[in-house]
């Protein structure tokens, strides 16, 4: 890579003064583009430039006097439907959408199919001046029933697309912790959060709305898809300077974010699309599409092949009228000149081939929104992706347990073993992982925990072997370090049998590195080692 010295010395290799004139003109170009845009959007530009927020520079009582809420008893039910319905539920809108009839249409009028439906239009018209050429009827039938096809096909390959997105909706957050009237309301309706409302944030939880918090504890949020941050951005109650922008806040929590360490409380201070996501969702919903490749470069070959068959069907119409030759006849050559040119059979090739890429894909668990992205996704060289849960969907599993020097098999392993025990001991009591319910019809697999992702894991793993309440209410917990990213571990300190009189057990876990460095003995067979 280039440095910046070196960008300053002249140029001395041959082409080296043609390439920087090809980037400079290609910088020029994109600079153009953006000024363009930018003055076509006008007003957004301008009203996008700073949002419209000041709680985060204000103390606690001035944001619960501007909302007029109680840090303690919350809303009443009352006021709470009643800025319900003045606000509306707690969601984003959806964008514009089309109706299934007009997206069907539009598969059934591209750029090409039209060149095709005109080609079939002109082989009826032939067929009408000359009723004894059989064979434009059928050729103009053909093309007609292979640009309708090749449109079904396309308009139900993107409606199988959206069908699964709009599926991925019911893996947003539905439900948070609300205290109404002096009661904290568990599995409260994320849609149903007003202005006002003072919500409880839990380690593992996303975000339900912007909240202005006023108290924390180790309260940590992953604003990376917000603000490209990658560490995760601590969370304090008092107030910023009057100069700080809201989206550099560090006493705000923004809707869509993840709290991955900690917990709070705060008063929520917008929803829907009065959020800072909000209005950077609308923003980027009136964004311009722009043509995938492999649109730009048929068009591009439409264009040519157009040109070149109108242009001779005319030359032979005007060498045929030149000639004298009858003036049907001449027509009907004419048409027949153009339909030639035509490639009937690229629009069906080219649908049929990428719908079969997009199912290829589709085994590989990979969702082809668009079948035009299928070309432009197989020009692609490089991925980036930032973290887990953008390509997985942060659910984890025990798959091995490690102990008396070996590798288990989960589903394989002694309950008597005295060291397994301890294992067993501790992964339960050094967690803060919790049931929500315990629903008898489903699997334990399928219980819903209120913790991370690692935790999640153990609660279900061990669940299955003891209920874990027994080993806790036996072993009452007195002393907790939370796990901190910037400790990677975490330590609990338990009663023994509940028992005060014996002596109490502090339980460590956390990243190898962290456990080997503290540790000089190795349990083996329950013996120390």
């Amino acid at each position: 890579m280039a440095t910046h010295q070196n960008l300053d010395k002249p140029v001395k290799e041959e082409g080296g003064l043609a390439d920087q004139a090809a980037i400079i003109t290609q910088v020029s170009k994109t600079n153009a583009e953006m000024a363009k845009r930018k003055a076509e959007r006008g007003g957004e530009e301008a009203g996008a430039k700073e949002i419209p927020m000041d709680e985060h520079t204000l103390d606690i009582e001035e944001v619960t006097a501007k909302h007029k809420t109680d840090i303690k008893e919350g809303l009443t039910h009352e006021e709470a439907r009643a800025r319900l319905a003045r606000d509306g539920p707690n969601e984003l809108s959806p964008p514009p959408s089309l109706p299934w009839y007009v997206v069907f249409m539009q598969h059934m009028t591209g750029f090409f199919s039209l060149l095709l439906w005109g080609a079939a239009v002109l082989c009826f018209i032939a067929y009408g001046i000359d009723s004894n050429a059989v064979d434009n009827l059928y050729l103009g039938i053909v093309l007609a029933v292979v640009v309708f096809l090749t449109g079904c096909f396309s308009y139900y390959q993107d409606a199988q697309a959206d069908a699964v997105m709009q599926g991925f909706k019911k893996l947003t957050p539905t439900s948070t912790i609300v205290t109404r009237e002096g009661k904290a309301i568990s599995e409260f309706p994320a849609t149903d959060i007003v202005v006002g409302d003072i919500v409880t944030i839990k380690n593992g939880k996303k975000i339900p709305a912007d909240i202005r918090m006023f108290e924390t504890a180790s309260f940590k949020v992953d604003n990376s898809s917000m603000t490209g941050e990658p560490e995760p951005q601590e969370r304090f109650p008092k107030k910023d300077p009057k100069d700080k922008r809201p989206l550099e806040a560090t006493n705000v929590a923004f809707y869509g974010t993840l709290c991955n360490e900690g917990n709070g409380k705060g008063i929520v201070i917008a929803t829907g699309d009065r959020t800072v996501i909000g209005r950077i969702a609308k923003l980027a919903s009136t964004a311009e599409e722009e043509e995938t490749p492999i649109a730009q470069e048929i068009e591009h070959f439409i264009k040519i092949i157009s040109s070149v068959a109108i242009i001779l069907g005319i030359i032979f119409l005007i060498i045929g009228i030149v000639n004298g030759f009858n003036a049907i006849d001449n027509v009907v050559f004419c048409i027949g000149i153009i339909v030639a040119n035509v490639p009937e059979g690229l629009l069906a090739t080219v649908t049929v081939s990428l719908t079969l890429t997009a199912k290829r894909m589709e085994k590989k668990h990979v969702l082809v929104k668009n079948l035009e992205a299928v070309e432009t996704l197989g020009s692609t060289s490089v991925i980036a992706s930032d973290k887990t849960g953008t390509l997985t969907q942060n659910r984890m599993t025990v798959a091995h347990l490690y102990y008396n020097r070996k590798i288990h098999n989960p589903n394989e392993i002694d309950r008597k073993d005295p060291t397994f025990q301890v294992l067993h001991k501790l992964g339960v009591c050094c967690a803060t992982a919790e049931f929500k319910e315990k629903p008898v019809d489903k699997p334990v697999s399928q219980w819903p925990v209120e913790g991370d992702a690692g935790e999640t894991a153990f609660m279900k793993y061990f669940q299955s072997i003891e209920d874990i309440k027994v080993l806790r209410d036996a072993n009452p917990r007195e002393g907790l370090v939370p796990f901190k990213s910037a400790n990677k571990f975490m330590v609990s300190i338990n009663q023994q049998d509940c028992d005060p009189s014996k002596p109490r057990i502090m339980m460590f876990k956390g990243a190898p590195e962290r456990v080997w460095s503290r540790c000089d003995y190795v349990l083996h067979e329950g013996k120390p080692e």
